[in-house]
């Protein structure tokens, strides 16, 4: 059985963002509003308009709308955005990030994990350029690799950030040379992200280089995601995409970092909780040479009614990785999800614990070692929590290496598993499936040339319904 409902939330998507009884917004230009506008979206410099830009944007402080043109380039230390907020740009114009300003360009004015006090906010046609390599590197160890943060010591850097919104429209924006995450959304509702690129500006990947200059170039990403989510999360639809990162393109994260209870140590800061992440539809996707492609994270928070369809590009890693990060009581609580139209190439390069030698001694000996094994691995589509029903449907791969096309792992209970898989392998090498879990029932439609395409590594499969073209 095949199972298709994130659709049937993306058809609600024209009544999500279309608040009714919004005031009529107050259309400011930003030259108009004293702002100089002399920066460089590429190399900076200029006035600050920090300032000029804020004062237009606090006026959304008492329930007013604001809609604030920005209308050149201006270089700003960030801004704080409220509700019924709309911030568009002209061509040629954005936003350039002043040195040391070490907090995100643009985020709510009222973050909070609990309470949503910020409702209908709009960013559309910017560029954002994060001017990452002068802002503060140092911060706390988080997520196993250093990680810039802002001023109030354990929130992530990011290009967007907000926590705590309803009804958010991101369009038609360009966010490059960000710091960590180049788009944080935590705790928000009636989420609309639509053609959106996030690039982290580092030169090409040295493919041909020493594994000294490959473990240089990594190192230089402290941790940097394209666009990530951390629950609660509901009616989300994200289209036209455009990623090319260091860490995760694409996170869906229910719960996340080190403890079950994110929140008793603010692992990513006073403002990041959990929670359950619901209703999702991520469509035309772009992976380019990003380094992890999408990341689904639970532990005991529900991930459920998820659709990914038209991926496509190419990753150094893995293009799905579904867990529970660390090694805990609770491995994690996945509903439905469907991958649909899959054709993400992987990249030959040096295996995870080459490039990162030193997570064999950090995490391997650690209780918390996430999921270095997977790491070590780097399968196509990661699986290794329960899952009641998962479909691959239209998933072409084309082989590169010794890496299994899906791994499922040892903490890995999947009901229903439905996979249609086409893999371009002439010699018939591929592993097709690496078995460690257990699936109690797998419907699997496979087109390869080769001959043993379940490799039993300790699991089981209770019912398996087989179809192999040669």
């Amino acid at each position: 059985m095949r199972y298709y409902l994130a659709p049937i939330a993306f058809a609600c998507v024209a009544l999500w963002f279309s608040p009714a009884a919004m005031p009529s917004p107050a259309i400011v230009k930003a030259s108009e509003a004293g702002a100089s506008l002399d920066s460089n979206l590429t190399t900076g410099g200029g006035h600050d308009d920090t300032l000029m830009l804020q004062n237009v944007l606090d006026r959304a402080k008492s329930g007013h709308a604001v809609q604030l043109v920005i209308d050149g380039p201006a270089l700003v230390s960030g801004l704080n955005v409220y509700g019924h907020t709309t911030i568009e740009c002209t061509a040629g114009a954005g936003l350039y990030l002043k040195d040391n300003a070490n907090r995100a360009m643009l985020r709510n004015g009222n973050r909070t994990r609990g309470k949503i006090i910020d409702t209908d906010i709009a960013i559309r046609g910017c560029l954002l350029n994060g001017n990452r390599d002068n802002q503060r590197i140092g911060g706390p160890m988080l997520l196993g690799r250093y990680s810039p943060v802002e001023e109030d010591g354990k929130t992530l850097q990011s290009g967007i950030q907000f926590f705590g919104v309803q009804h958010l429209t991101l369009e038609n924006l360009s966010l490059i040379h960000i710091r960590s995450f180049g788009i944080h959304i935590a705790n928000a509702k009636y989420i609309h992200l639509d053609k959106i690129t996030v690039d982290t500006g580092l030169p090409p990947y040295p493919y041909t280089g020493s594994l000294a200059e490959q473990q240089a170039y990594v190192n230089k990403g402290v941790n940097d995601d394209g666009i990530h989510f951390n629950g609660p999360i509901q009616y989300l639809l994200a289209e036209r995409l455009k990623l090319r990162t260091i860490d995760d393109a694409f996170a869906l994260n229910a719960n996340d970092g080190s403890y079950d209870d994110m929140t008793v140590k603010d692992e990513i800061g006073p403002y990041v909780g959990q929670g359950p992440i619901t209703d999702v539809t991520v469509r035309d996707v772009t992976f380019m040479e990003s380094h992890e492609g999408i990341r689904l994270l639970s532990r005991d928070q529900k991930i459920d009614r998820i659709l990914f369809e038209d991926l496509k590009g190419a990753v150094r890693m893995r293009v799905v990785l579904l867990s529970h990060f660390a090694t805990t009581q609770h491995t994690g609580d996945y509903g439905s999800l469907t991958f649909k139209n899959v054709a993400v190439n992987p990249i030959a390069s040096a295996e995870y614990l080459e490039t990162y030698p030193w997570l064999r001694d950090f995490f391997l000996n650690s209780p918390n070692h996430w999921d270095v094994v997977e790491d070590a691995k780097r399968p196509i589509f990661s699986l290794n929590s329960p899952i009641k029903n998962l479909v691959l449907n239209n998933v072409s791969v084309k082989v590169v290496d010794k890496r299994p096309l899906v791994w499922v792992g040892p903490d890995a209970a999947i009901n229903n598993f439905s996979a249609d898989i086409e893999v371009d392998d002439p010699a018939g090498n591929a592993i097709p499936v690496e078995l460690v879990g257990h699936v109690k029932h797998f419907d699997f439609h496979l087109n390869w040339r080769g001959k043993s395409p379940i490799r039993i590594e300790g699991g089981k499969i209770d019912n398996l319904v087989w179809r192999h073209k040669r």
